[in-house]
């Protein structure tokens, strides 16, 4: 029962990423037909940045939500 629920959850979480990266590549190229070559090379530019920040304001919380989560015996 346990390996069941086990490939369930990760199954839907591949399906999760993948769902993600394709709605992802998406906005990349829809992007880029908006704002030119130009546009997309100060994207580029900003986008570390921009990525390193959201991963300081994130801080971890996910990793530690889905910790407790996965703890909680109920």
């Amino acid at each position: 029962m346990k390996k069941s629920k086990f490939i369930k959850s990760t199954i839907i979480l591949i399906i999760g990423g993948m769902i993600t990266k394709l709605t992802s590549m998406v906005i990349k190229i829809v992007m880029t037909r908006l704002v030119g070559v130009e546009g997309m090379g100060i994207y580029m530019l900003i986008s570390p940045t921009f990525m390193l920040l959201i991963g300081l304001a994130q801080f971890g919380f996910p990793i530690a939500i889905s910790k407790l989560v996965s703890e909680n015996k109920k």
